[in-house]
């Protein structure tokens, strides 16, 4: 494993233990257990503690919204197509709906302002990315906007109820109908 691949596998487990256990549920002991590494090793990594690794943990996300934007953008795609390729995307990062979202857990705690600030910014960079499925399909800018929003929330909405049952269900049922949405509205242009 090379040294990048290292630190991406270490900032993806600490993300995934943000996302299980919230910013101030995790602790130095816990990441140690994690990543296997004592804690010089961590800071070693992550000079700055667990701020720096709920920053780090919050750009790896701003790189999965980065490819939503390449692919909601490529001008060679239906917007099905692209929808299709975003679902699979996000699908994949939240295990099926299994695995919380690490947006929603930093908005609902008390983080410090800079980690609320840049989590806010990311929501409102993924409905953009998410806004230009339906301006490619037609949509007015406002109204691409008001459907991009309606979806991220009904994506954490889904993600609530698959944690609360331990089945993935409301996961892919949200994902079916944003389909079913996206497919009207390109249909009635």
């Amino acid at each position: 494993m090379t040294m990048d691949e290292r630190q991406l596998d270490l900032v993806d487990k600490v993300a995934r233990t943000f996302r299980e256990n919230g910013f101030h549920g995790t602790t130095m002991s816990i990441i140690s257990d994690r990543t296997d590494l004592g804690r010089s090793s961590i800071y070693h990594h992550f000079g700055r503690g667990k701020l720096e690794m709920a920053h780090r943990s919050l750009e790896s996300i701003e790189a999965i919204i980065h490819s939503i934007r390449q692919t909601t953008s490529s001008p060679t795609l239906s917007p099905a197509t692209k929808w299709e390729v975003v679902r699979a995307m996000l699908h994949r990062h939240y295990e099926g709906g299994l695995l919380g979202c690490l947006l929603a857990v930093f908005a609902m705690e008390e983080v410090p302002n800079e980690l609320r600030d840049q989590t806010g910014r990311l929501f409102s960079a993924w409905a953009d990315a998410t806004a230009e499925l339906y301006r490619m399909a037609g949509c007015l800018e406002m109204d691409a906007l008001r459907y991009a929003q309606r979806d991220v929330i009904l994506i954490q909405g889904a993600l609530v109820l698959s944690r609360a049952h331990g089945s993935s269900a409301p996961f892919e049922e949200a994902l079916e109908d944003i389909s079913e949405a996206l497919e009207l509205r390109t249909s009635q242009t």
